[in-house]
């Protein structure tokens, strides 16, 4: 186990003695206590594997070990689930010598398994990979294989919950990608992105894919390697600080020798414009979030009318009128990639008399907007202080949109508050 700092100094923490593990394959992940887990491929009683914990400092802890039985040969890291407690899979093992799934207590008391692969021909056989925590707080993984009997190395996208119950997403053909070596990177939109080692989307070069997956199991093509971009990808994908999706190939490229490659995306909303009710004339605003390739392009469309000047990740009304109750806004963004249109988000107006807003002019002179019902009268009362009366100051007629307004020229003391009643 090692530290390197940003600037190449590295540092050796802690070495493996075989009696407490041996071949770590996976990285660690940062868990409770404040320490680092992980797991060994061999060693430990049985030379089966273990699990392990590990501080800052380098204080190494075997905290549990595989004996065949419960598993054996854990390649894959350990993700912390929502329960607190440390989950995995196991290469072999288990009950049909196919590989495992277990759970496990930070402290190693409570080795448990929770699924042994294997029992059909179609839920898949030696998981390699990290499993990636869903949006649903359910575990997604992979398998290598489809099944060992008989031999099907296509593999398999599975979905587990917390106590067990574990469902089959994908079987893959080959033609939609195979051999599946690359964990799951969760988006920002909620679904998984990541690669297959073989495959081809019908190109016939079989030399792998990128594909997207939603935790309700919405399976797509994004892309699929044919040499001159990069072959045969053995790892995920990685999301940059740019909101785009990197990867490597172990083969391919201009000189045979792999490739490192930026994932074009067409938009994806991360979040939709919300429908919400405003009082009218007071201000609203949509907005929306995007994942993908930027730059982005936005126009935002009024009942289906292009709103000028409306180019932005969001759309402010400074104040809302009566005529737009009722009124559907969307966003469609493009990017090189394509375009893409929001959900509806429906704006409803409250026709509840209040004063909009209150511009100072200068000179001890106040313009109050007023909202209300409308071709209304509505009444404008103040006051220079909240405990005292309040004294009527202006009838203000609204006009067909709920609107009015009233000039309050000079008042005796700048300090007024206001409100409207109706009628």
């Amino acid at each position: 186990v090692f530290r390197v700092t940003t600037n190449g100094l590295l540092t050796t923490l802690s070495t493996f003695a075989v009696t407490n593990g041996q071949s770590p394959h996976a990285g660690l992940t940062w868990g409770p206590g404040g320490l680092f887990y992980g797991t060994t491929a061999s060693g430990g009683p049985f030379g089966d594997g273990t699990i392990f914990s590990v501080t800052t400092s380098g204080t190494l802890t075997m905290l549990t070990n595989f004996n065949n039985a419960n598993g054996n040969a854990p390649f894959a890291g350990l993700t912390l689930g929502p329960d607190g407690n440390l989950y995995g899979v196991t290469q072999s093992g288990g009950s049909h010598s196919a590989g495992t799934v277990f759970k496990v207590t930070p402290n190693g008391t409570g080795l448990t398994n929770l699924y042994n692969f294997g029992a059909t021909t179609t839920n898949g056989a030696l998981p390699q990979t990290t499993m990636t925590l869903g949006p649903d707080g359910n575990l997604y993984g992979i398998t290598t294989l489809t099944s060992l009997t008989p031999f099907n190395n296509d593999g398999t996208i599975f979905k587990i919950t917390t106590n067990g119950t574990l469902t089959t997403l994908i079987n893959w053909d080959f033609y939609n990608g195979g051999n599946p070596v690359g964990s799951l990177t969760l988006g920002p939109d909620g679904a998984f992105y990541s690669t297959t080692y073989l495959g081809d989307n019908g190109n016939n070069s079989n030399m792998g894919i990128v594909y997207s997956l939603t935790t309700n199991g919405v399976f797509t093509v994004l892309a699929q390697f044919d040499g001159s971009n990069g072959a045969y990808p053995i790892s995920g994908l990685t999301l940059g600080p740019d909101n785009n999706l990197y990867g490597a190939t172990t083969g391919g490229g201009a000189h045979g020798n792999g490739t490192i490659y930026r994932l074009g995306l067409s938009p994806i909303f991360v979040s939709n414009p919300a429908s919400q009710s405003v009082v009218i004339g007071n201000p609203a605003t949509f907005t929306c979030n995007m994942f993908g390739t930027a730059p982005f392009a936005f126009q935002w469309r009024s009942n289906s009318v292009p709103v000028t000047g409306a180019t932005g990740s969001s759309l402010r009304l400074p104040q809302v009128f009566y005529q737009a109750n009722n009124a559907q806004f969307q966003a469609v963004v493009t990017n090189s990639y394509g375009s893409v249109t929001s959900q509806v988000a429906t704006l409803s107006v409250v026709l509840q008399p209040n004063c909009a807003a209150v511009l100072k002019n200068g000179g001890g002179n106040y313009t109050v907007v007023v909202g209300s019902f409308p071709n209304s009268l509505n009444h404008l009362w103040a006051t220079t202080n909240l405990s005292s009366s309040w004294q009527q100051i202006a009838p203000i007629n609204t006009d067909a949109s709920g609107m009015g307004q009233y000039l309050d020229i000079d008042p005796a003391d700048p300090a007024r508050f206001y409100q409207l009643s109706y009628p």
